[in-house]
């Protein structure tokens, strides 16, 4: 039993409690957080993920043909982008091809760069500093368009398969353009003529990179969704990294099989390329998202990716490195997220016309188990229990509006009731900002919305302009316990630019836990695994793999937060593992991130 009071003393005891607990509820407070140079034109996504497991969250973003980038976590001191030292680039061979500007010259050699500049959006220059050439580009293309043609020469022909070729020679100070509809999702071929020309007299994209020989190719890549997991059976994550589709055109059996996407393979030296092996067929997919699950519970990694207009796509693990595409649920929507809605598999959530449909697979067959008529056409589905019911809720925001549906035994019903929230948000997240054991919200535009009993108050905090494009997520980069805010906004998906806001977290609150977890060999992300916290006096806190993750449309955040509130032990912690199976603990202190493997 506890310390008894006498009944007089307990107020008095009462108030020395909770003048010795930390202040929760607290109006949250931020401060500048180090510096990142987060690439924000064209941005399409911004994600979090930690592939070396080294326990500081890095952050990567997604845009489009245009400069991504991977900001490494030193210590939560500072970023550093390895996108090119790590071969994270759309071509590894030639780092910088996406920084689509003019390399630097001033050496006799061939230059060839994609270019971005106003005025000279989608073109390929070539041009000559002190040398000639001659040689062979081969545009595998509808159509291109030779202009700027200046001490050069550049004949447009047709290879036997009536793609574009150009034959040219160049003399030195030459230059000619090329205007291409394919640039940013086909392959460049050059072959140079052996006459007199070294490789290393040739310098490819804005650092000016020399081919292995004189004859290669290069590409851009349309680059939308990146998913993080270990495929490779090596321990670090591989990435998954879906590209669009020629606006369509990748239907026409004249490009089938030119246009790719990517799975990065972890090695000693960085990632290769190992999507021709693989077995992942594009087809005829745009794809737009990529995200990790295991639906069926057999303990292996499933890849749902998404396509403009189509139905997605699936593939399963079957060898390191290796994936059979399954038959994907006739899901069409305007959002996709994994989730576990009860003790089964992972089921898919999808937001259409009709509303939020439950996709759920078993033995190899899905089918529609459930359509809320709720959450229609929405841009994200967000994931939280935010009334600790043991249960995941999801809040779903769109051009309908901001909808919160709650989780009553594996099924999803709609609350009427706004709880304080507004009619309208561009993005949204649940988030413990304070440490109190209430998962909050942060939406976009409007800042926090602090939980205040069984409703949601407004703050204020992390408001901004209206916007129509979003993406809401918070990471803890300095591993102290509180999360961070990482928010990116423009006013429509495709913007020129967009606005990133990064905050540290510097509010008053809780006590806290966050825990990661290693599965076992085929799914070491541990899809399918929840962590239950129970704290003195019963209360329960429950978390899933990946419910933290509202990047729009990668994958990668995988982390557990728990915010304990005046507590400093979590009295009792139970993981359950995908497939069965569990982990139990005892008296787990607070205020440290706790690793937690499966027994093997």
């Amino acid at each position: 039993m506890g310390r008894r009071f006498p009944a007089s003393g307990l107020l008095a005891a009462a108030v020395a409690i909770l003048a010795a607990a930390p202040a929760l509820a607290a109006k949250p407070r931020f401060d500048a957080a180090p510096d990142a140079r987060i690439m924000s034109k064209r941005l399409f996504d911004i994600g979090v993920a930690d592939p070396d497991r080294d326990g500081n969250q890095d952050i990567f973003t997604t845009n489009h043909k245009f400069r991504s980038v991977f900001l490494r976590n030193v210590g939560g001191r500072r970023y550093r982008d390895d996108i090119d030292r790590m071969a994270l680039g759309p071509d590894p061979q030639f780092p910088g091809l996406d920084l689509l500007r003019e390399p630097p010259d001033d050496a006799p050699g061939i230059y060839i760069w994609p270019s971005d500049e106003p005025g000279d959006a989608g073109r390929l220059h070539v041009t000559s500093t002190g040398i000639a050439a001659t040689g062979t580009v081969s545009m595998y293309t509808r159509r291109v368009n030779v202009s700027g043609v200046d001490r050069a020469a550049a004949d447009v022909g047709y290879d036997r398969d009536n793609r574009p070729q150009i034959d040219f020679s160049i003399q030195p100070g030459g230059e000619f353009v090329i205007a291409s509809n394919g640039l940013a999702d086909l392959p460049i071929t050059f072959d140079f003529d052996d006459t007199g020309i070294a490789p290393d007299q040739i310098g490819v994209g804005s650092l000016a990179v020399p081919p292995s020989s004189l004859l290669f190719r290069f590409k851009l890549r349309d680059r939308h969704g990146a998913a993080y997991a270990d495929v490779g059976g090596d321990s670090d994550q591989d990435v998954f990294i879906t590209t669009g589709g020629l606006g369509g055109g990748i239907a026409s059996k004249k490009f089938f099989g030119l246009v790719v996407d990517q799975l990065l393979v972890s090695h000693e030296d960085g990632y290769a390329d190992q999507i021709g092996i693989s077995g992942m067929v594009k087809g005829r997919c745009r794809g737009r998202s990529a995200a990790y699950s295991d639906a069926d519970g057999d303990g292996r990694l499933d890849l749902l990716v998404t396509c403009e207009g189509d139905r997605p796509l699936l593939f399963t693990q079957t060898l390191r490195d290796g994936f059979v595409q399954l038959v994907a649920p006739r899901a069409l929507g305007t959002a996709y997220r994994w989730a576990q809605l009860d003790r089964g598999g992972s089921e898919l959530l999808v937001s259409n016309r009709r509303g939020l449909e439950v996709w759920s697979s078993r033995r190899g067959r899905w089918r529609r188990t459930e359509t809320i008529r709720a959450g229609r056409d929405a841009d994200q589905i967000a994931l939280g229990d935010y009334d600790n019911s043991g249960t995941l809720d999801v809040l779903v925001t769109g051009r309908n509006g901001v909808e919160l549906l709650k989780n009553r035994r594996g099924r999803l019903h709609p609350v009427r009731s706004r709880l304080g929230l507004p009619g309208r948000a561009a993005a949204a997240t649940f988030v413990d900002y304070d440490n109190d054991g209430r998962l909050d919200v942060s939406l976009a535009p409007q800042g926090i919305y602090r939980r205040a009993g069984e409703r949601f108050a407004r703050t204020g905090v992390l408001n901004m302009r209206r916007v129509g494009y979003a993406i809401v997520e918070w990471m803890d980069f300095d591993n102290d316990g509180r999360r961070d805010p990482l928010i990116a906004t423009s006013r429509r998906e495709f913007s020129p630019s967009s606005h990133v806001i990064r905050k540290r977290n510097v509010t008053r609150g809780g006590h806290w836990l966050e825990v990661e977890l290693t599965g076992g060999i085929w799914n070491r992300e541990a899809f399918g695994a929840s962590v239950r916290v129970r704290l003195k006096g019963g209360r329960k806190l429950t978390q899933w793999v990946g419910q933290n993750d509202d990047a729009r449309h990668s994958q990668g955040h995988y982390r557990l937060y728990f915010g304990l509130g005046h507590r400093r032990l979590a009295k009792r912690l139970v993981v359950r593992w995908p497939g069965g199976g569990k982990t139990r603990m005892r008296g787990v202190r607070a205020d440290r991130l706790l690793r937690i493997s499966r027994a093997r």
